[in-house]
């Protein structure tokens, strides 16, 4: 009995792999970028703003990270590595 998967679900995970694949190709250009965008997030906050309005900065931004991340890769999908 074959598994009946979803269109849709199939349609995110292609785009995920190939966000995935993306990435892979052209690190030396995202990880600079990531970089950057880390420390725009996460450090400059401290620099610049009061204590309790940058952990919410830095609350927001790790969210934001994370559903990013969790959204455009298959870093946290092990189910796709079929």
């Amino acid at each position: 009995m074959s598994q009946i998967i979803d269109p849709y679900e199939r349609a995110k995970s292609q785009r995920r792999r190939r966000n995935t694949a993306f990435l892979r190709r052209h690190w030396r250009v995202a990880a600079p970028l990531i970089v950057v965008a880390a420390v725009a997030l996460f450090v400059l906050p401290w620099l610049f703003l009061p204590m309790i309005v940058a952990l919410c900065w830095q609350a927001i931004a790790c969210m934001g990270v994370y559903l990013l991340a969790r959204s455009q890769t298959t870093a946290f999908h092990p189910e796709d590595e079929d």
